[in-house]
């Protein structure tokens, strides 16, 4: 029983969700100061409310955005814009967003004429999923470096290989860039009326570097594709733009799956050690380039992880979807031969011969060998075709797309087998 001296040990009140102090003097005066503000409060709760004080402002959420001067003023646009994009690459088949088009943007932006090197910071975090991913195939590790409990730091090297004997990676975290057409900032500025926003739509933008270019990974350089050389003195430098693997440079953690055995403290290598990857570490990647804002162009930027398609699987894929029938080439040929014999009828010279043959060679006009898989582009008037996997190679390079007889425009998903 309690003597009526002693004092009541305090109640827990699970409603309030508050746990009680230990009962001492201090905890006593706590109690009594916290009833009596309550009592306050409620005296000068009307008071306020009555009062023509002003209320305190609302707090919106922040809106990730960035200033930008254009020729027609000066405009805030989110920095991650939802309309822009990237024109489709054949070469690779994007599996995640790891980073969304993001406009590229220095620490400090200053518009001053002239042409200034500028530099940016990023941190990229790669998940499981997404790390499981590159890791799904085989793969060779270059460097290992083992700690306390069992964790290991490594890079990957390349294990897939491609039909040129090259070795590459089967699945691979791409960068790409891309330069903003000025007309598009106006609509991405941030004020525009929530439909409008929603209803554009911008046209995908090629591939494209920003000037001086330099990209590093983790304090290594990525590989970039080399300068093309230059006639004129003092100008700019140039490159083949195009998706930039930086796969070998992406730092990952693995840590040992359950029944790891711990008696290889001091063994030198873990090749056969079943691991399980870790998103614990964060990749850094720097760029540096040299830009003129007054000009009022700007670059965006995105990072990917995409599988990597060789050029014969994109001819596997041309021969079963794109393939044309020799019935319809036969056609082609006897409508064109219709065509000259046509306009040759209109002319009144008797000495004019028509022709009933169109010369075509068996060499690819590219590479000079014999035509393996021919192909053409959808909108090329020719009979002339050319070798598919030259052809892709040539644009995995330097991603151009033009037919090499007419220099029509002939994307990938416009070329045609001939049968």
């Amino acid at each position: 029983m309690q003597s009526p001296g002693e004092p009541r040990p305090s109640q827990v009140s699970f409603d309030s969700g508050e746990l009680p102090l230990p009962y001492s003097s201090t905890s006593q005066y706590a109690s009594a100061s916290k009833n009596n503000s309550n009592r306050q409060t409620q005296k000068t709760a009307p008071e306020r409310k009555n009062s023509n004080c002003p209320s305190p402002p609302t707090v919106r959420p922040n809106i990730d955005s960035i200033t930008l001067a254009t020729s027609g003023g000066i405009f805030r646009i989110p920095t991650c814009p939802p309309g822009l994009s990237f024109t489709s690459s054949p070469f690779f088949k994007v599996i995640e967003v790891i980073r969304p088009p993001t406009i590229l943007s220095p620490s400090e932006l200053n518009f001053i004429p002239g042409k200034r090197p500028y530099e940016r910071a990023l941190n990229l975090r790669i998940s499981i999923d997404q790390a499981e991913a590159i890791t799904y195939h085989r793969y060779i590790p270059l460097s290992l470096s083992y700690g306390f409990f069992f964790v290991f730091s490594f890079l990957l090297a390349p294990s897939q290989r491609l039909d040129d004997k090259r070795l590459d990676f089967g699945v691979q975290v791409i960068m790409r860039f891309a330069k903003l057409d000025p007309a598009d900032l106006v609509n991405l500025r941030i004020g525009e009326p929530k439909q409008q926003q929603q209803q554009l739509s911008l046209s995908p933008q090629p591939d494209n570097f920003p000037i001086h270019l330099m990209l590093h990974v983790n304090g290594r350089p990525a590989q970039l594709p080399p300068l093309l050389p230059t006639t004129r003195p003092g100008l700019d430098g140039r490159r083949n733009a195009r998706p930039v693997n930086i796969t070998p440079l992406v730092r990952l953690i693995a840590i040992p799956c359950p029944g790891f055995s711990p008696f290889i403290w001091w063994w030198p290598f873990v090749l056969g050690v079943r691991l399980r990857v870790s998103p614990a570490v964060s990749n850094t990647v720097k760029l540096v380039w040299t830009h003129d804002y007054a000009t009022y162009s700007y670059f965006f930027y995105a990072v990917y992880l995409a599988r990597k398609r060789s050029t014969r699987e994109l001819c596997e894929a041309l021969r079963r979807h794109s393939f044309q029938t020799a019935s319809v080439t036969k056609q082609k040929i006897i409508e064109k031969l219709a065509s000259t014999a046509a306009s040759t009828n209109t002319m009144e010279d008797a000495d004019l011969v028509i022709e009933n043959t169109l010369p075509v060679q068996l060499l690819c006009p590219l590479s000079k060998c014999r035509i393996d898989l021919p192909v053409r582009g959808h909108n090329c008037q020719h009979i002339q075709c050319y070798d598919a996997n030259t052809y892709l190679l040539i644009n995995e390079r330097k991603p151009a797309w033009k037919c090499p007889v007419c220099d029509v425009p002939a994307p990938f998903h416009e070329l045609l087998v001939d049968g």
